[in-house]
């Protein structure tokens, strides 16, 4: 039986909520959709304390102006996990997965935040840094070049890391097939 996504490159979308914008930014929930099958994700909340990273407060604010039921899900500490197992765990999505390509909304946010919490733990992000990729650039592009956005209708709610991430993953696989035609 063959795959269906064999010979495709394996690539995921992460989005991140965090307490600040800079890249040592304390992260509050990590998600993660893949762009070959955006319904194969990985989500995760981190324990708020002991994290030893950024909170600025600006981003406080912008949290507590946020809907209730958005800012909650963000800040549920139900089963959250220490942010060393949530970048653990977040390896081996990765590795299950067979993933290659990062790709996170900007070229300095998602991505730089999670590289520099890997390096704060002593940890390699399972990703090589020249597999880094900018949905932001690609969604720039797509509007220059083909004066349309191709973004797909939201699913779920705004500022959920996780359904930042599919509706991002969804938005590349359309700009992607655009061009493949």
């Amino acid at each position: 039986m063959s795959n269906k996504f064999e010979g495709q490159i394996k690539e995921a979308v992460i989005d991140l909520e965090t307490y600040a914008l800079t890249p040592n930014a304390h992260i509050l929930s990590i998600g993660a959709a893949c762009m070959h099958d955006p319904s194969i994700t990985f989500y995760t909340n981190v324990i708020i304390e002991g994290q030893n990273r950024a909170i600025d407060e600006g981003t406080l604010k912008w949290w507590h102006d946020q809907d209730t039921e958005v800012a909650q899900t963000a800040l549920d500490q139900t089963n959250a996990v220490p942010l060393e197992q949530a970048l653990v765990d977040l390896d081996t999505f990765w590795s299950m997965n067979g993933l290659t390509n990062a790709w996170g909304h900007g070229a300095t946010f998602d991505i730089s935040i999670l590289e520099d919490a890997y390096r704060q733990h002593g940890l390699k992000p399972p990703w090589q840094f020249w597999a880094v990729r900018d949905t932001r650039t690609l969604i720039d592009f797509c509007k220059r070049v083909a004066t349309i956005s191709m973004e797909p209708s939201f699913v779920g709610d705004r500022h959920n890391a996780l359904h930042d991430a599919q509706h991002e993953a969804k938005w590349m696989n359309n700009i992607l097939n655009l061009f493949k035609q």
